[in-house]
């Protein structure tokens, strides 16, 4: 992950949208509680790609061909990374207590956004793949989805994806995107960075 310059969050507007006390779907209006029924693969699961037995570094969540994406809640885009099928992009959040957290998008495509872009929780991040993306993506059986992170640190550089093999490491670095939406549906505020 690229740091933030300072002179960027210091030139933002006094009304900058960076502020995070409410969180919602990333696919747009939907009621977070529709969003357990989209989750197919969860946070800590052992994994098979990449290492071998690694844990899942967030969740796995069905959509539909071409859904639009948007951020979680108010933030600013810090990185937009990888290359196809694991093109991500990751959005830094301001928690009213003055704490960070960043969520990150990947397995989407055609980015309306930039690094350094202000973002609101109506502002279009980038969609899921189509039909002949999905199909050249080759990720099996898997339906088109969106991988969900919640960081809480970022100075792995993104390694804790694949390479955290216990639940102790990967959350030295990622929380249970899941916490982040609340048990019953409803917004919680976003996870205290862990040390």
């Amino acid at each position: 992950m690229h740091p933030i310059p300072l002179v960027l969050l210091l030139s933002a507007p006094s009304s900058a949208p960076l502020g995070c006390d409410e969180v919602g779907s990333p696919f747009g209006q939907e009621n977070t509680f529709a969003l357990e029924g989209r989750v197919f693969s969860r946070f800590g699961e052992a994994r098979a790609s990449y290492v071998r037995g690694h844990k899942h570094a967030g969740v796995d969540m069905r959509g539909d061909y071409r859904a639009t994406i948007y951020p979680v809640c108010a933030g600013l885009v810090t990185a937009v990374q990888l290359s196809f099928p694991h093109l991500t992009v990751v959005v830094r959040h301001h928690r009213p207590d003055g704490s960070i957290f960043h969520s990150s998008y990947k397995h989407v495509t055609d980015v309306r956004v930039a690094e350094g872009e202000l973002v609101t929780r109506t502002t279009a991040l980038a969609r899921l793949f189509d039909e002949a993306e999905h199909r050249r993506a080759k990720f099996g059986r898997a339906p088109v989805h969106l991988h969900f992170e919640v960081l809480v640190r970022t100075d792995d550089e993104g390694a804790a994806s694949w390479s955290a093999m216990s639940m102790q490491a990967l959350r030295r670095y990622r929380s249970d995107p899941m916490e982040l939406f609340g048990s019953r549906g409803g917004s919680l505020s976003p996870p205290s960075p862990r040390r």
